[in-house]
């Protein structure tokens, strides 16, 4: 006689399956936009660590990328020519001084002097802290 599973065994090993697969796929598809994230989060901290030298000098940021020392490259993830930089006073840390956009999704993230990311979903009018980026000198 041969050994075979069951249907029930086959049923039970599939709605395993499913259940398993149910709780991962939403973690799973955070965690890809969370890595996605990162490209504009490098981005504003190096827009920041430009406007920091640009403050410094100048007392204030600038709202004009041509006056900071930074290349910008195409980005996979975000929309480069939704870069606004913002005129804010050295006084100003909690101020943003950038923000970028995202391509495909309705959030725009900004970065402030002070190392503060916060993302603006398009549906909320509030800004949600996300991630603090550290400079060793800071204003």
């Amino acid at each position: 006689m041969k050994k075979a599973f069951t249907l029930n065994e086959l049923v039970v090993v599939v709605v395993i399956i499913g259940l398993l697969a149910g709780i991962g796929y939403p973690q799973f598809t955070k965690a890809i936009e969370r890595a996605k994230r990162v490209e504009g989060v490098v981005l504003l901290d190096n827009v920041r660590t430009s406007q920091f030298r640009y403050a410094l000098s100048s007392g204030s940021t600038s709202d004009k990328i041509k006056d900071l020392d930074i290349v910008i490259d195409n980005l996979k993830y975000f929309d480069v020519k939704s870069l606004k930089l913002y005129k804010v006073s050295i006084s100003g840390k909690d101020k943003p001084i950038a923000s970028i956009k995202r391509l495909g999704k309705s959030y725009t993230l900004y970065i402030s002097l002070n190392g503060t990311i916060t993302e603006k979903k398009q549906s909320q009018g509030h800004l949600e802290p996300i991630e603090t980026v550290e400079l060793e000198n800071s204003l």
